[in-house]
């Protein structure tokens, strides 16, 4: 939940939890097998946080706040950090426009015109790269998905490659979509996904950035190519915050997590994939080659196995069983 601003250890307290609501924290120690001083720092981070409250007498016993509020408390909080990270990357245009001359913008900002120029010159980016490329990554495609293959290549060659998918790239067809990108990660790459991305972008070793040129644009037939400058480290802090809320997307066959879905079948286990990576109800069913209402049937068979009644407590359970 790093997304949200919990951390491996007070996610690990918070769990037990609410499998344990009024224990103090040498009950909770005992239960985790973590010392009572680390639980004692978590409870308090969680109290701070809003998942955890203090019931009063000695010694402290604790009720856990239940995920569908407190989580989407954090949530709301994530979105208004966002807004305010929107509002500071406006006060640093304001700053760079007052300090750069007609010369200085020049030199730093290039204006690629073409289809053709703009997916050479993205190529260049990806093959001159030393230490890692982040993309954010949505439709439509220059000449379908880019780079796919020298991608493959240049992650067995060690660059680290970061790429958020807005969810309609996760449903593009021709080739693409869901099973390109586990391939992908298959190879290496990190990939998470957001409903929706703002525009294209992709950043080359926190040296050189390259956009759209208008982000409402259909297709893209000029994008600007930004130096280093205040708008570069602008970007660079977009992709950031986004990149942390963003949901991981894992192949449904990952190894790691295999004894844990011992108890899924083939269907459910690539059902929670492609729900985990945020794909929409009528997209999976076209995946899974079935019917819109065959998949809602087994959302219930997986909701009522797991003893979840919304889709976010489906979620919640999925990550404690291991399924996801």
């Amino acid at each position: 939940m790093d997304a949200i601003g919990i951390n491996p250890l007070d996610e690990r307290i918070y769990r037990a939890l609410l499998e344990r609501p009024g224990s103090d924290e040498y009950s909770l120690a005992e239960a985790s097998g973590i010392d009572p001083r680390w639980v004692r720092g978590s409870l308090a981070a969680l109290e701070v946080k809003g998942l955890a409250s203090r019931l009063p007498g000695s010694p402290s016993r604790f009720l856990p706040t239940p995920p569908d509020i407190g989580m989407e408390i954090l949530v709301l909080h994530q979105q208004q950090e966002l807004e305010k990270l929107r509002l500071r990357m406006l006060e640093l245009m304001d700053v760079y426009r007052a300090s750069t001359d007609t010369s200085d913008v020049d030199r730093l900002i290039e204006i690629l015109r073409g289809r053709e120029t703009i997916a050479q010159r993205v190529e260049h980016m990806q093959c001159t790269a030393k230490d890692e490329m982040m993309f954010f990554d949505c439709p439509p495609y220059l000449n379908g998905r880019p780079q796919v293959e020298a991608e493959v290549e240049l992650l067995q060659k060690g660059i680290r490659f970061r790429t958020m998918y807005d969810h309609r790239a996760l449903e593009f067809g021709e080739g693409m979509g869901i099973r390109a990108i586990e391939k992908l990660v298959v190879a290496g790459e990190e990939a998470r996904s957001l409903p929706e991305l703002p525009m294209k972008l992709a950043i080359a070793d926190h040296k050189l950035a390259l956009i759209p040129l208008a982000a409402t644009t259909p297709a893209v037939e000029t994008a600007v190519l930004v130096h280093p400058c205040a708008l570069l480290d602008a970007l660079i802090m977009l992709f950031e915050t986004l990149w942390a809320r963003a949901v991981p997307i894992r192949p449904g066959l990952a190894a790691s997590g295999a004894r844990a879905r011992d108890a899924l079948v083939p269907d459910q286990e690539r059902l929670l994939t492609l729900l985990g990576a945020g794909m929409s109800d009528t997209a999976v069913a076209r995946e899974l080659g079935v019917s819109l209402r065959t998949v809602t049937r087994r959302i219930q068979t997986l909701s009522s196995a797991a003893g979840a009644a919304t889709r976010f407590q489906l979620g919640w359970q999925a990550g404690r069983h291991g399924w996801l």
